[in-house]
């Protein structure tokens, strides 16, 4: 495989991985792919170069050289548009839309990817029910409680809300 057909290669396997998996010989589709670029540079690359002979002839040897590899690039770049990465069609988009897709999780599933519970009241509580915000839970809810403890436990419960990466997003 030249190394049109490895860029090409690389650049499916990137940015366009369902329609790779569809190959059924990858190997070939890009050596194959590769000789076919290479040949449309080329030709690309003559038909150019034929349109600047005139200007060329009066370039320095250096100037000439410089010249000719932008014209090489040029025509790669426009046969890499073409056969390399070819424009996304709608079936394309939908592929990768579908393939993106992913099934709705309940709430309670979305708590628990964040080590959250629902209690009973509605609210939102660590899933470990040996952590300290439940202890300050405690001491908050019971008859005895002071304004203290039940503003211990709302600041503590504030600091784990934020603290907890994607929580808020949840509640």
């Amino acid at each position: 495989m030249n190394h049109y057909g490895a860029l090409a290669q690389r650049h499916w396997k990137m940015y366009r991985p369902s329609q790779y998996a569809q190959l059924s010989d990858p190997e070939a589709f890009f050596r194959e792919l590769g000789e076919e670029i290479d040949g449309q540079v080329q030709s690309l690359r003559d038909q150019l170069t034929t349109a600047e002979r005139p200007a060329l002839n009066e370039m320095t040897d250096l100037e000439r050289i410089g010249r000719l590899n932008a014209i090489r690039r040029q025509a790669e770049e426009l046969t890499y548009a073409d056969l390399v990465w070819p424009s996304t069609t709608n079936e394309d988009l939908d592929q990768e839309l579908d393939d993106l897709r992913l099934e709705p999780i309940s709430r309670e599933e979305a708590l628990r990817t964040v080590g959250a519970i629902e209690d009973e009241d509605g609210g939102v509580m660590p899933a470990d029910r040996n952590h300290p915000l439940w202890k300050a839970w405690t001491a908050s809810t019971q008859d005895s409680s002071t304004s203290t403890e039940r503003e211990a436990f709302d600041s503590a419960y504030r600091a784990w809300l934020r603290e907890t990466p994607g929580l808020l997003d949840l509640i």
